[in-house]
């Protein structure tokens, strides 16, 4: 029962953060190296693709630099209907990664580093009891 208690918060503080899409912002996309605007075969691979409310912001641009220094960040007008992955690979032919990497919600860090602390002191106290 301990078990199936411990993995259910662990799954619980693994999920998603629950971020909502934005309503028409802008489509970004870093990628390393020029852009090249063209519908040749092969698409530029993007390190990150986010949807964002404002465009262009210090915190994308730095997280896209802090990636590569040969990295650039382009934004383009989200408009109804395609996706972001899509327009972006439309208008600019670039490909965005197929899934984010997992994401855990500040909260949910804490309830795993919680869980694996307890997990550590259950297994010392377990075992300083075997050795008395």
């Amino acid at each position: 029962m301990k078990r199936l208690v411990l993995a259910l918060v662990s799954c619980i503080a693994l999920a998603p953060s629950g971020a909502q899409a934005t309503a028409l912002g802008y489509c970004c996309a870093c990628a390393q190296g020029n852009f090249s605007h063209t519908d040749g075969p092969q698409a530029d691979p993007a390190f990150f693709c986010v949807e964002s409310q404002d465009g262009r912001t210090p915190a994308l641009e730095a997280r896209c630099e802090q990636i590569s220094d040969q990295a650039n960040l382009i934004c383009v007008k989200n408009i109804p209907g395609p996706s972001c992955r899509e327009q972006l690979l439309l208008d600019e032919n670039i490909r965005c990664p197929a899934s984010g990497a997992p994401a855990a919600a500040p909260l949910g860090l804490a309830a795993l580093a919680t869980v694996l602390a307890g997990l550590g002191a259950f297994a010392l106290r377990r075992r300083s009891s075997r050795r008395a």
